[in-house]
């Protein structure tokens, strides 16, 4: 619960319109309209857009060795707690 980035709620009370899983093709800067992957426009005041990620992983990395992690998700995050506590 401590990880989450917005608690229930907060979207509406700080009056925010969310559009996830989709992304932006085209933003008008001039007239504030975005074309979303759907072909729909957005008239918007501020933008903000936020792009997801991934972890890097080079090729070689083998994550599978102890020790080694990657850190996108509370369960990534316990992981790795895990095995601090079980080295120190």
């Amino acid at each position: 619960e401590a990880l989450r980035k917005l608690k229930k709620g907060e979207i509406d009370k700080l009056k925010l319109t969310l559009h996830s899983e989709i992304s932006v093709n085209h933003v008008d800067k001039t007239h504030k309209v975005i074309t979303d992957s759907n072909g729909h426009e957005h008239d918007y005041d501020i933008l903000i857009m936020a792009m997801g990620s991934r972890a890097f992983v080079p090729s070689n990395a083998q994550l599978d060795q102890p020790g080694r992690f990657t850190l996108r998700n509370r369960l990534d995050a316990k992981r790795l707690k895990t095995h601090l506590d079980s080295t120190n």
